[in-house]
């Protein structure tokens, strides 16, 4: 009996309703021999993607995302801003996606992704998407550009992809996808582009406050919701200060306004107690000019000298392998320790943040606001601490201020060691906030009585 022919047109159907197939699924699904459909895939050369290299091989059928292509180098810039290639990034039909890694990359190819293959874009990839207030503004500047919807809710794969290639030469992190953003971002590096100097912060810093607000891009995509910029900062002759730059309205013009100053301030003076208790956080400096209050922290993922260090938020992890949404960070440091995401002293040191930031009254710790140093193999480490502050005190929606009480989280034994730190840490912040002249007469009486309530907690307990 002669062998059934198999159509190629046959063959291309059968693989883009299943991205990631093997040959004999192919062979059995299509009632044909397997190397019928070897001789098939070899027919298709380019048009299909080879998933892992021995027998057990997977292959999926490569597509084009509008007029991008269907494949994109993808490269990160060391700490001197030096390229390095890791591998190639391929849309395929189906929704996936294929990171073919040039080396072994145990920490990025775990579990089921081992092969390479992502139902949707690759985790270590999603920190990258626009999000947050420059995300919104980054949105209205550039969707029509990129023929993308501008509610960024709605935002698939696709538009995600078109970004960074077209600009994703700044974004956070190390990564650069596509050789057009590569070679934007080497340009920079060399003569960097919008630069200020450290005498003209405070004009520039309005300058760029206004059209932030007027929904004008200004730098790169860093997330939160606050009203932010990110600004590049030359402080001696090539010697950079990369920087994401929150900011007030007028102080004078509104109670929401004023409060809103108060917890910039209430910022910076969260690093300075946690770096004060030997924790690594962002260096930060304030700076009122004009009315406004402006909240300047040092980016963790940039050099003095342009450089780059990667990351990755908590979400994105979770996202990939834990699935949780949302729990206390003590919780979270406790599966990712199990995982071996960590190692014992960053769980510990997670712990640590989760209950100093209930103890200083964030209710705003998501899983954005944590991120580990992204390296190819795990133990990860954390990055510095980033956006702690007592959001249980701002104002509402609508601007109304709404004052709340503060509830300490109580010592469980298992979190004692933790706790004690964090309490000892919390007191100083509130200390600080009380001492402090830039800050409200009516939150520094309120910073008064929560480190009051700190302090009884820790005569008991620590």
């Amino acid at each position: 009996m002669r062998p059934r022919r198999l159509s190629l047109e046959v063959l291309r159907q059968a693989l883009r309703e299943r991205a990631g197939v093997t040959a004999s699924e192919l062979a059995l699904r299509l009632q044909v021999s397997q190397s019928t459909v070897s001789r098939g895939l070899a027919a298709l050369d380019g048009e299909v993607a080879r998933i892992g290299q021995t027998r057990s091989a997977r292959y999926a059928l490569v597509r084009s995302v509008d007029r991008h292509g269907s494949q994109w180098p993808l490269h990160r810039l060391d700490d001197q801003g030096r390229p390095e290639f890791l591998g190639t990034l391929n849309a395929l039909h189906g929704g996936a996606w294929f990171f073919d890694s040039r080396q072994p990359r145990p920490a990025w190819l775990a579990g089921e992704f081992r092969q390479g293959l992502f139902p949707d874009l690759p985790w270590f990839l999603e920190d990258l998407r626009p999000q947050g207030f420059l995300g919104r503004t980054f949105v209205l500047a550039y969707a029509k550009d990129l023929g993308a919807p501008e509610d960024l809710s709605v935002w698939r794969s696709d538009h995600v992809l078109a970004a960074l290639l077209r600009h994703g030469d700044n974004l956070p992190g190390n990564l650069v996808l596509g050789e057009q953003a590569l070679t934007q971002a080497l340009h920079d590096i060399v003569e960097p582009r919008d630069v200020i100097h450290l005498a003209d912060r405070a004009d520039e810093f309005l300058r760029r406050a206004d059209a932030a607000l007027r929904g004008r891009p200004v730098g790169s995509s860093a997330g939160g919701e606050q009203p932010k910029f990110t600004a590049l900062v030359q402080e001696a002759p090539g010697q950079y200060r990369s920087t994401v730059v929150k900011f007030s309205e007028p102080i004078a013009s509104s109670a929401s306004a004023e409060r809103w100053a108060d917890l910039l301030q209430c910022e910076h003076l969260a690093s300075q107690a946690l770096q004060a208790a030997g924790i690594a956080a962002a260096e930060t400096q304030t700076l009122d000019a004009a009315g406004r209050r402006f909240l300047q922290s040092t980016r963790f993922d940039r050099t003095p000298t342009l450089g780059r260090r990667g990351h990755v938020t908590l979400r994105a992890l979770d996202a990939a392998y834990l699935g949780r949404g949302r729990e206390p960070w003590a919780q979270m440091a406790d599966r990712l320790l199990k995982q071996e995401w960590i190692a014992p002293e960053c769980a510990e040191t997670i712990r640590t943040l989760g209950l100093f930031g209930e103890l200083i009254g964030n209710t705003d710790m998501h899983f954005g606001n944590l991120a580990f140093e992204l390296g190819d193999a795990t133990p990860f480490n954390l990055v510095p601490s980033y956006d702690m502050l007592p959001m249980l005190y701002a104002p509402t929606s609508g601007g109304a201020v709404v004052e709340r009480t503060l509830n300490p989280p109580v010592p469980l034994p298992r979190l004692q060691t933790a706790w004690a730190r964090a309490a000892h840490a919390a007191l100083g912040f509130w200390n600080a906030v009380e001492a402090d002249g830039a800050i409200s007469d009516g939150f520094r009486r309120l910073a008064s009585l929560n480190g009051q309530s700190v302090a009884r907690w820790l005569a008991r307990f620590g």
